[in-house]
């Protein structure tokens, strides 16, 4: 065997032993867990569904548990946690999972909602939603946020400072254009150090 067909073996033989190493350590880190309202806790690799959460365990069979007895879940992929919290949501009568975006006297919250829609001879095409929510310090309550017309999500003024009317500063750099690149998280940011 030549010099250089035989490096290129030893070369493909370690890049599969390094690969294979990789995937067996991402197998250990990628397991989520779920911080119950009782106080324990289920790990495994987790999914939720509409109102129903399950957890494979494994080794063992799915374990499915209702939303309403969950607190939190933290979800491992590839050494980065994601936390997301269980909140009742009033106006629609169920739990949802969100995830934490800012806390502060406005804490803001995010869900994404995958959509594929298949369109005759074009196939299909995918997208993603995020919806946010938010909840004030002194307010039990859940709340939407519909950023249709908002700055940035779409073209109105009008309703980011109705949003916001509570906050003098921000309305006046909403008016002045004073964010340059709009977002509701920069609203929410400035409204948590300024407005409260």
């Amino acid at each position: 065997m030549k010099k250089s067909n035989f490096k290129i073996l030893i070369w493909f033989t370690l890049s599969s032993f390094i690969i294979n190493a990789q995937e067996d350590l991402d197998i250990d880190t990628d397991i989520d867990s779920v911080y119950f309202k009782d106080g324990s806790v289920e790990t495994g690799e987790v999914y939720f569904k509409e109102y129903i959460l399950e957890i494979d365990m494994f080794d063992e069979p799915t374990k499915r548990f209702d939303l309403n007895k969950v607190e939190r879940i933290v979800k491992r992929r590839r050494g980065e946690e994601t936390t997301f919290e269980v909140i009742y949501y009033e106006k629609r009568d169920r739990y949802l999972v969100l995830q934490k975006v800012l806390e502060g006297y406005m804490t803001l919250y995010r869900t994404t909602i995958d959509y594929t829609t298949n369109i005759i001879g074009f196939g299909n095409t995918s997208s993603t939603s995020v919806i946010y929510y938010y909840k004030k310090k002194n307010e039990q309550n859940l709340e939407h946020i519909d950023l249709k017309g908002f700055i940035g999500m779409g073209i109105s003024v009008k309703k980011s400072v109705a949003f916001f009317k509570d906050c003098p500063k921000l309305v006046s750099k909403i008016n002045n254009d004073g964010f340059g690149d709009n977002s509701i998280v920069k609203f929410v940011v400035f409204y948590n150090n300024n407005c409260n």
